[in-house]
């Protein structure tokens, strides 16, 4: 958790990368399998710029651990919210935002509506990531989240379908200040944990980082605008119910048990 405020962070791209490397390195000396930075903390497309992405993968090659950087992936079509995922073989897969936040990252309707005034300056163009990635890593197989998509359980649960055993969760909460938006957006985060039976590795710019273990308890966790690292263990995720049926029967079961609980009241009352 680097607590690079959010008026700093993207003019602040030296700052970032030497901080993240810094507390990496500091990490180390605990032998970490695996290393979560938070989401677009490296403000530039890291392809576009080899000489960086190399150096990201050297400093993985040289902790011996996975690290998951957020960061941007720029296409000919689009740019995308992006984590890559580094490995110490020199090889690194990118995971694209599926869920992207209305308004900021996306504009509903622009095609329709672009138009209007401001259209174009109203909200990021993001492309949409389009695959529920499961991900090796020297711990256990990841399933990666990006910021708001830890709020929508059918995204979680396509990876832990996919075979992933631990959740990664990157997120840039400083957009939310001191107000209780990060405390509510951290709890969401364990809600993920007891569903699916996985432990949570979250990493936020300036607060709520930690690890929730399978039953949504906090193991370790950061305080809000904190510089410091968080360490702890993770194992493989157990079984739930929630994991094995999905969050479409378990939705449609309250809606049923929602309609009957309304019609017994009605004939009562009749």
């Amino acid at each position: 958790q680097g607590n690079i405020a959010q008026s700093l962070k993207w003019n602040s791209l030296g700052l970032a990368i030497s901080r993240y490397s810094m507390l990496t390195r500091t990490a180390a000396a605990r032998h970490p399998q695996l290393v979560v930075w938070p989401e677009t903390v490296i403000t530039t497309d890291l392809n576009r710029y080899p000489a960086l992405l190399q150096s990201f993968l050297a400093l993985s090659r040289e902790i011996r651990a996975t690290i998951v950087v957020g960061s941007i992936d720029v296409t000919h079509k689009a740019a995308f919210n992006a984590l890559f995922i580094l490995q110490p073989d020199g090889t690194y897969q990118v995971y694209r935002k599926r869920q992207l936040v209305p308004f900021a990252e996306s504009f509903p309707g622009r095609r329709f509506l672009g138009w209007l005034p401001y259209v174009g300056e109203l909200a990021g163009r993001f492309g949409t990531g389009t695959v529920p990635g499961v991900y090796p890593s020297t711990a256990l197989p990841i399933a990666p989240l990006i910021c708001w998509e830890s709020a929508f359980a059918d995204l979680a649960h396509a990876q832990i379908a996919g075979g992933a055993q631990l959740l990664v969760v990157s997120t840039d909460d400083a957009w939310f200040g001191n107000t209780s938006g990060p405390y509510m957006h951290a709890q969401i985060s364990q809600l993920r944990a007891v569903e699916t039976g996985a432990y949570v590795v979250r990493a936020a710019a300036t607060g709520i980082s930690g690890i929730i273990a399978p039953d949504g308890t906090w193991q370790k966790r950061s305080e809000m605008e904190e510089l410091t690292t968080i360490d702890g263990r993770v194992g493989p995720r157990v079984v739930t119910a929630f994991s094995r049926i999905g969050p479409t029967p378990v939705a449609i079961g309250f809606i049923v048990l929602y309609v009957l609980v309304l019609a017994v009241s009605v004939m009562r009352h009749d």
